[in-house]
């Protein structure tokens, strides 16, 4: 389990025919995340989960100029299948690589009503953290992540794709 803080910056791209427009999205926010895994060697975890992040009205530049896009919301989740490595199979230092399925939801407000975009696509991530023993099988410890995602959305003949990256840093506790 583990909970934490995350910055992203997302390049964006419509396009429409010929016409292509794009900017870039920048904030920063929460992320929470659900890892279960099993450990099919000493000091290996594999496993899957869920890791979520939040960002609330982000920053959008676009040709030089920034706008903070307020009332909006831009959250990432990944599905994720992992691997995880303790250097020292009793715990502390470990690095982690993961694969996902990634879905970026987009709410923002147009002409007075709430709209919500989804966009699709695969994402991936390494990570590194530390694990403080604090009882028989538990741990504690920082843990850090960088991932990308690429996603996409095709609605009306406009197919707007972001490519996220984000890095996050939180606190974990592990069940061993």
């Amino acid at each position: 389990m583990g909970l934490g803080f995350a910055a992203m910056m997302t390049k964006t791209e419509s396009t429409l025919g010929q016409a292509t427009e794009g900017g870039d999205l920048s904030g920063g926010g929460g992320t929470l995340e659900l890892l279960l895994g099993g450990t099919p060697a000493p000091g290996l975890v594999l496993g899957g989960g869920l890791i979520g992040h939040t960002f609330t009205e982000p920053d959008y530049e676009v040709d030089g100029t920034s706008t903070r896009l307020e009332d909006t919301e831009l959250g990432l989740t990944y599905l994720a299948l992992f691997g995880q490595l303790y250097f020292n199979p009793e715990g502390g230092a470990h690095v982690q690589a993961l694969v996902a399925a990634a879905e970026e939801s987009y709410r923002y407000p147009l002409a007075g009503t709430e709209r919500e975009s989804e966009l699709s696509g695969i994402g991936v991530g390494l990570g590194a953290g530390y694990d403080l023993w604090i009882g028989d099988q538990w741990s504690l410890g920082p843990a850090a992540r960088v991932s990308w995602a690429t996603v996409k959305h095709d609605a009306d003949g406009v197919v707007t794709r972001h490519k996220t990256t984000t890095f996050s840093l939180s606190l974990t506790a592990t069940l061993h």
